[in-house]
């Protein structure tokens, strides 16, 4: 597990360079539990935390070319690292340990920054070029691994961290008050901005390039995700392609680890990584972990407890082992708020942690199945989209009708029968980008009245608006998640969690060979409006039982708006009334108290917003 810090400042001495960077780096603990690697020469200071997987144990994690020209630190792994290393080999490069981290420095001696478009894993690095003394920032193309940085005039500052970067030399506690506005709608503070109003994080695909004396600071985007160029493979042969290249991608994060992990719910996606790892380890021992909920309708682990006994009938030696989320951990709420380094408000983090402590205590790496339901259509707003596209085709009439049928609904919770229906009916619009938006915004307009009053604040949509999706309707939408909730929520989520116990998660959906593919897929073969991930089933027809084939999606939801108004009604009061989002100003007093009002009365059911709410009053506590 590692976490890496560094800047260029040429105005501090070499000693209180490397004073602030040890700073940098003990304030990232929860990423590194190993000890600190340092480099400092006048010109640079960068430093590595941690015992990362793909490094040797007590090996120096500072990667420098051979004739130290090249200095980079990395945060992740290389899939294709040893194949690379071959390669470089054969060239005529020397390594001077066994970590994959080191192709980066040879890959960069001979092709510049241009090699970043090669490398195929979950990475963060800083890279020094000596004789250009140029500085780049560079981040996997999805965005599985975070890097925040500052730049202020001819210094630069980066780090794995908001933690890290406040220790950084200038940094600014300045609050950005747009930031607070996206994240109050989306639960999360969108890329590239960070909560702090002159800190950034580096976009997915992307890499920076800083030249102090040249005062150029510029950020370049890598490599796409073609969404318009449509495979010529008839389904069938698609299929087996797609079968193929998932099973490399778990093949290759397998590899590198003897005592892997991997997380298993109730779902499609994770049973799928589960049972091609249990058929590659070929009957090794391997841990398997899953969390439930004591509320039926939230959990999981009955469904998850028969998909595992599916998988010990291709590996016997998989070990099941299952924690409970139980309401009355506020305490985890509250560590959380303050962990991410920004106000981060999925409420999925709370089992996220309980899965990826109870893994920690038994492995260093896990597999996961994210990114399956981005690639291959699997949320319920995708076929909700399609719907959206069909209402716009009927007479105004007809459309008229429908929408005051909708509004005789009771207003049930969010995610009753009748919440849905009112939802979809509140947030159309003629645009579909705009009516997808509406759907996910948890502050839409007249709720921001409540909280803002006639303050002017930048309306979030704007978020949307700047991406050119390769494809239409759904599948728009889809590449926008990819772009947007993947990077910032999801993987996120996840990366901070593991992290914290120790645990590298590795994502097969999300290798670059199925990312690819599953592009060229048409999206009537992923999602057809009744069949969601359609050609991810029928690639592993063999391995899915039918129950678990046709089963509905769940997901990893938490009972907030019942823990609200019960377990967790005085903490939430007390902090939403009278902590710090009261005592700061960000948002109206009154605003907040009726929100509160109304969802204890259930008037409305306001759950959402409120958690945001309490997640930012806690994080401004706490910061």
């Amino acid at each position: 597990m590692s976490a890496i810090a560094g800047f260029i400042d040429r105005d501090l001495s070499p000693g209180d360079a490397r004073a602030v960077l040890e700073e940098m780096a003990d304030a990232q603990p929860a990423r590194g539990a190993g000890g600190n690697s340092v480099f400092c020469d006048g010109r640079i200071a960068f430093g590595h935390r941690g015992d990362a997987v793909g490094f040797p144990s007590g090996g120096d994690t500072i990667l420098v070319n051979e004739t130290r020209s090249v200095i980079a630190v990395v945060d992740g792994e290389f899939y294709d690292a040893p194949a690379r290393r071959r390669e470089l080999l054969s060239r005529g490069h020397r390594f001077s340990g066994g970590h994959g981290a080191e192709i980066l420095v040879h890959l960069f001696e001979d092709e510049g920054i241009d090699c970043i478009r090669k490398l195929n894993g979950m990475f963060a690095f800083a890279l020094y070029d000596a004789d250009a003394d140029v500085l780049y920032l560079g981040r996997d193309r999805l965005g599985k691994k975070p890097l925040f940085y500052r730049r202020e005039g001819r210094a630069i500052s980066f780090a794995s961290t908001l933690a890290g970067l406040r220790r950084s030399p200038y940094f600014s506690e300045e609050l950005d008050r747009e930031a607070i506005s996206d994240y109050l709608s989306f639960g999360y503070v969108p890329h590239p901005q960070t909560i702090y109003r002159k800190a950034r994080k580096l976009e997915p695909a992307h890499y920076l390039v800083f030249q102090a004396d040249a005062q150029r600071c510029e950020t370049l985007r890598y490599r796409e995700i073609d969404f318009g160029v449509k495979t010529t493979l008839s389904y069938a042969d698609a299929a087996a392609e797609l079968r193929r290249r998932f099973e490399n991608a778990v093949r290759i994060r397998l590899e590198a680890e003897t005592t892997p992990g991997i997380f298993l719910s109730g779902g499609v996606d994770s049973f799928l990584v589960a049972a091609t790892a249990a058929k590659l380890l070929k009957n090794a021992p391997c841990d398997v972990f899953t969390v439930g909920f004591p509320e039926r309708g939230y959990d999981e682990s009955a469904a998850a407890a028969a998909n595992f006994e599916r998988l010990r009938a291709i590996n016997p030696r998989l070990r099941h082992h299952v924690g409970i989320v139980d309401p009355e951990i506020f305490k985890l709420v509250e560590f959380c708020a303050s962990h991410y380094g920004e106000p981060f408000a999925d409420a999925s983090m709370i089992p996220m942690h309980l899965l990826a402590r109870l893994a920690g205590k038994r492995a260093r790496c896990a597999l996961s199945g994210d990114g399956a339901d981005e690639l291959f259509g699997g949320y319920d707003r995708y076929r909700a989209i399609t719907l959206a596209e069909h209402f716009y085709s009927y007479p105004p009439v007809a459309r008229q009708a429908a929408k005051l049928l909708a509004e005789l609904l009771p207003s049930g919770a969010e995610r009753s029968f009748s919440g849905r229906v009112r939802r979809f009916f509140d947030g159309l619009n003629p645009s579909m980008r705009r009516t997808y938006f509406n759907w996910l915004d948890r502050a839409p307009q007249e709720k921001r009245r409540l909280l803002y009053g006639h303050r002017h604040i930048a309306d979030p949509f704007r978020i949307f608006s700047t991406f050119t999706p390769g494809g239409d309707g759904a599948e728009a939408m889809a590449e926008i998640d990819l772009q947007t909730y993947l990077p910032d929520d999801a993987l996120t989520k996840v990366d901070v969690a593991a992290m914290h116990y120790g645990v590298e998660v590795r994502s097969p959906f999300l290798d670059d060979g199925v990312v690819d593919f599953a592009a060229s897929l048409p999206w009537r073969w992923k999602n057809d409006g009744f069949t969601r991930k359609k050609i991810l089933r029928s690639a592993f027809a063999d391995l899915l039982p039918k129950k678990l084939a046709v089963a509905r999606k769940r997901g990893f939801g938490v009972p907030v708006s019942l823990w609200m108004r019960s377990a967790w009604k005085i903490f939430v009061e007390e902090e939403l009334l009278h902590g710090a989002l009261s005592r700061t100003g960000v948002v109206d007093n009154f605003g907040v108290r009726r929100l509160w009002s109304e969802h204890l009365a259930r008037e409305a059911d306001h759950s959402y917003l409120l958690w945001h709410l309490l997640i930012l009053s806690l994080f401004l506590g706490r910061k």
